[in-house]
């Protein structure tokens, strides 16, 4: 007994101790090693939510907001309920209700980290691409990622690990699907939600001696609008620099000079202004809608028929021509009619141009109006849209490239200057010569108050998901109406229960982004781990059989002349 255990020990001494350190280490491997690259692989990634509201009892938009499943590049094989990764390229070059039908249960759109490289035809293309994908009613998530490092690192390692393992044959996908990486996405929201504190909202005030409500029938009133909400496929990506930032920020400068001006005059206007910053203006108009039904119900109210006329302002900041875009030619005579012409004159004298006037009929076929003034049209008001957007770009009002870098501040200024004349014309009866009176220093435009509303307007998404009571730009437009008119209103358009306008969220969804194996590779892992186990425990069970083999095979090996690991050497060795 004795000498076996001697024997025993020194077979592992010698040589079975290194058999089952070689069993031993590649099992250490597999057991740690698939533990350690996930935790390295793990990335937290805040994505923006695309569009989702009801108008009119019509859905717009994507639906869909739970993530918890595989990632594909566009170029994978298969993409079949697999999401589906595109950059801001691939997103404007392939048609995406053609995606959707390949059976991808999510999409994730990566954005350039600055929206203004996007220029030339690429804009127009991306412009296009948004317009398209929201006339879409999707079930499925689509999300916008802004391309941040941590971002970036993962799109690479994604698109490197395709084109590594991309196979070529049916045995290279089989092989794949069992040992290959693949990359998954989870978030932790899975409904979407109605927004019930993002309400449309007017603003409405007036400047001039009648009364809005009950004044004096002879008492004209023009209407200077322009609405606060931005729009874009994301509404956390919705800055609406152009439309309707500028627009904005010109009736705030509009309203300044002309309150300074009628306080510097003995007489009171000829005719009121009425101001109008109304809410939902991205869904089809919706604040002015409102306020023009409220007026064709209030019996008690004249003000309706009063309105000589309504001039809505919208992308007055870029630097393309002056347009004027009307429903019907103006009559000749009207007071619209004059105010087109005086304004043409001021814009010849101030920018050397003329205002093309664009006449466009109203299609009562289309789902949403084109212009703000058309509402007004609808409801038999005279009135036009001032802009610096060419129809044929009309698109650009409702992009999440509208943002503050496409503003010129020389053409936005001199705009709010020609909108000042013309309306102090209207008011006060100034001939051209007479309308100078704004050029003195006490009443000029100031280039500062316009950049201090720009750049208060386009710090934050001016979606209307995003315009709750303590947005800086709500608090901003009520103390400055405040401040410079009378019979200051605010109202919320949209209330608990309401159909025709709902909004939903969430507008953010942060997710878990992470690298791991197929699930198949873990129980293959699994079955290679245990047949390990079971052959070390066999050794280990079973030595003493190595053992007699040893002394079996010793002397045969000796009679033939080879040295076994294990005997002893002779003299004559």
């Amino acid at each position: 007994m004795g000498a076996d255990t001697a024997e025993y020990l020194d077979c592992l001494r010698q040589g079975c101790s290194s058999f089952v350190l070689l069993l031993l280490v590649p099992l250490t491997i597999l057991l740690i090693g698939p533990a350690i690259r996930p935790v390295q692989a793990v990335h937290q990634l805040t994505f923006q939510r695309m569009q989702q509201y009801d108008l009119s009892g019509s859905s717009r938009g994507s639906s869909g907001v739970s993530l918890n499943c595989e990632v594909r590049t566009l170029s994978s094989a298969s993409v079949t309920r697999r999401c589906v990764v595109l950059s801001w390229k691939e997103f404007i070059a392939n048609d995406l209700r053609s995606i959707v039908n390949r059976g991808v249960v999510a999409l994730i759109i990566v954005l350039p980290r600055n929206l203004s490289t996007i220029d030339g035809d690429n804009r127009q293309a991306f412009v296009e691409a948004e317009r398209s994908i929201l006339r879409m009613e999707l079930q499925i998530p689509v999300y916008f990622a802004n391309q941040t490092d941590v971002v970036t690192e993962w799109l690479q390692s994604l698109s490197f690990h395709a084109e590594l393992n991309a196979p070529q044959t049916a045995v290279e996908e089989l092989m794949q699907q069992i040992t290959g990486d693949y990359f998954y996405l989870s978030s932790n929201q899975y409904s979407v939600k109605q927004l019930n504190d993002a309400k449309a909202t007017n603003f409405v005030g007036r400047l001039g001696s009648g009364s809005a409500v009950g004044g004096s029938e002879n008492q004209g009133v023009i209407v200077l609008v322009a609405h606060l909400d931005a729009f874009g496929v994301a509404p956390s990506l919705s800055f609406g620099a152009n439309s309707d930032a500028s627009g904005v920020a010109a009736v705030a400068e509009t309203v300044r000079v002309l309150s300074k001006l009628s306080r510097s005059q003995k007489s009171s206007p000829k005719i009121d202004l009425m101001v109008l910053i109304s809410g939902g203006g991205k869904y089809n108009f919706f604040g002015t809608k409102k306020w023009l039904d409220e007026q064709g119900e209030n019996a008690e109210s004249s003000l309706a028929s009063r309105i000589r006329y309504a001039v809505c302002v919208d992308g007055v900041g870029n630097g393309g021509q002056l347009r004027t875009y009307v429903s019907r030619p103006p009559k000749e005579g009207s007071t619209i009619g004059r105010s087109l012409q005086f304004l043409n004159q001021t814009s010849e004298k101030v920018m050397d141009e003329v205002a093309l006037m664009v006449h466009k009929k109203i299609n009562l076929a289309d789902d949403e109006l084109a212009w703000e003034h058309e509402q007004f049209s609808l409801a038999k008001v005279p009135a036009f849209t001032l802009s610096r957007v060419s129809m044929d770009s009309g698109s650009e009002r409702r992009t999440i490239l509208d943002v503050d870098s496409a503003i010129d501040m020389k053409f936005l200024m001199k705009t709010v200057e020609i909108l000042t004349k013309t309306l102090a014309a209207d008011m006060y009866g100034f001939t051209e010569d007479e309308s100078n009176v704004l050029d003195s220093s006490f009443l000029a435009v100031d280039e500062d108050n316009i950049k201090s509303w720009m750049r208060l307007l386009t710090q934050q998404p001016r979606s209307l998901q995003m315009l709750t009571a303590d947005h800086p730009a709500m608090a901003a437009v009520k103390e400055h109406l405040t401040k410079h008119l009378t019979e200051v209103t605010i109202k919320q358009l949209t209330e608990k229960g309401d159909t025709e306008l709902i909004v939903y969220g969430p507008m953010e969804v942060t997710v878990t982004a992470s690298r791991t194996k197929q699930p198949f590779f873990d129980l293959l892992l699994t079955a290679v781990i245990g047949l390990y186990g079971a052959l070390v425990y066999f050794l280990l069970q079973y030595v003493d059989l190595i053992t007699v083999a040893r002394r079996l095979l010793g002397p045969l090996l000796l009679g033939s002349g080879i040295r076994t690991r294990y005997s002893k050497p002779t003299k004559y060795q």
